[in-house]
């Protein structure tokens, strides 16, 4: 889904969004893993900046939205353990090779749910639905 910032709201002090007509709370990627930029995001050509997509992921009745910067497709992946050092990393199940000699980490999207969706502001949130 297209992130529209103009569409956006804030409930007891979180971003959400309706989705559907339910209300879809949010969580940008950047900001949780506390992401800087190396550089400010080009604008377009017409001088808007970069599109965002929202990722929504649902485990049981559980649904969260992802803000990320952009899509790569979709690919069948083997998920390897980060190693014993890395294991208690938050966050992430584990890594992949992509092919083409890159790694990419793999989002623990239930994990994620329940860190972020035990909260008590999104419980109260989810209840409102």
């Amino acid at each position: 889904i297209l992130f529209e910032p103009e569409k956006l709201r804030t409930v007891e002090g979180r971003e959400v969004m309706t989705l559907r007509g339910a209300t879809l709370p949010l969580c940008r990627l950047d900001r949780l893993f506390r992401l800087e930029a190396a550089e400010p995001p080009e604008l377009d050509a017409d001088g808007t900046p970069p599109r965002r997509y929202v990722v929504v992921c649902a485990v049981a009745h559980r649904r969260l939205g992802f803000v990320v910067d952009g899509l790569d497709g979709q690919q069948d992946i083997v998920i390897k353990s980060l190693g014993k050092s890395l294991q208690r990393v938050r966050g992430f199940a584990g890594a992949t090779d992509l092919g083409d000699q890159q790694v990419a980490l793999v989002l623990d999207v239930p994990a994620l749910l329940e860190e972020l969706l035990g909260t008590p502001e999104l419980t109260a949130l989810e209840a409102s639905r």
